[in-house]
């Protein structure tokens, strides 16, 4: 109710590391009981089962796999992210237009994300590292563009709880930044171990990530350094590349 109540836009995005089906179908029966009356809503899941069940709007955005393989198929890390939202925008001519900002770090998207893309794609995407700074980097890079922030919208998916969605959904209001929020795990794997009702029965760590295309190594440089997936002597090479072209920090 807090979620709704206090006007979160919100998907359901709990397939991953769901406890299992039969949970995931209670939780989004129960979303969908919530009252209209709130400014807050169920905007849809990414479920595409649930989604045609409940008669409701499939979701999500752009998944790292698609910048990771550009990356690799293109032999760059400091262009991919512009060639992988160039060639989304010729496929998709515009629509399912939230880009995701992490693959390789903020900081190396933003170097790409000029006028020509921020101006037509609807948003981005945060799935690693400080939420309220990145807010303030984003709100900053439109501005720096001539873009009015409040004309766009950021998605985040990072390990949500209906806390955190409405501690960030205020930072966003003080930005003039539209947000919406995936929520996952705290939706459909939020339980107390049998064992000890203390403690939190803890969801599998479940991560999808492309390993290898046209056997080049794919890899991931996230926000949060300890999130970084791939080959280990790959994503040392992507880090010395980006660091010395000054697009990352974390090195």
């Amino acid at each position: 109710m807090a979620l709704v109540s206090s006007g979160c836009r919100f998907a359901e995005f709990g397939t991953r590391r769901r406890r299992d089906f039969t949970t995931q179908d209670i939780v989004m029966s129960a979303l969908l009981e919530v009252s209209s009356e709130f400014p807050g809503y169920l905007s849809g899941t990414s479920n595409v089962y649930m989604a045609r069940k409940y008669g409701i709007p499939p979701v999500g955005t752009v998944a790292h796999e698609w910048i990771m393989g550009v990356a690799a198929l293109e032999d760059t890390y400091e262009n991919a992210n512009r060639l992988a939202m160039q060639k989304w925008l010729a496929t998709f001519n515009g629509d399912l237009g939230i880009a995701l900002t992490d693959t390789f770090g903020t900081r190396a998207f933003l170097a790409n994300f000029d006028y020509s893309l921020a101006s037509v794609y609807d948003g981005v995407r945060h799935d690693s590292g400080d939420p309220i700074k990145f807010i303030e980097a984003i709100s900053d890079h439109y501005k720096s563009l001539g873009i009015d922030p409040s004309t766009k919208v950021v998605v985040f998916s990072d390990g949500l709880n209906p806390e955190s969605a409405i501690h960030i959904k205020k930072s966003c209001e003080w930005y003039a930044t539209n947000c919406s929020f995936g929520i996952g795990t705290n939706f459909t794997n939020d339980f107390n171990c049998a064992s000890d009702q203390s403690q939190k029965s803890k969801a599998v760590n479940i991560v999808i990530k492309l390993f290898k295309c046209n056997d080049k190594p794919c890899i991931k440089l996230s926000d949060s350094p300890t999130k970084h997936s791939g080959d280990p002597a790959e994503v040392e090479r992507a880090l010395t590349k980006l660091c010395n072209e000054g697009l990352i920090s974390n090195k």
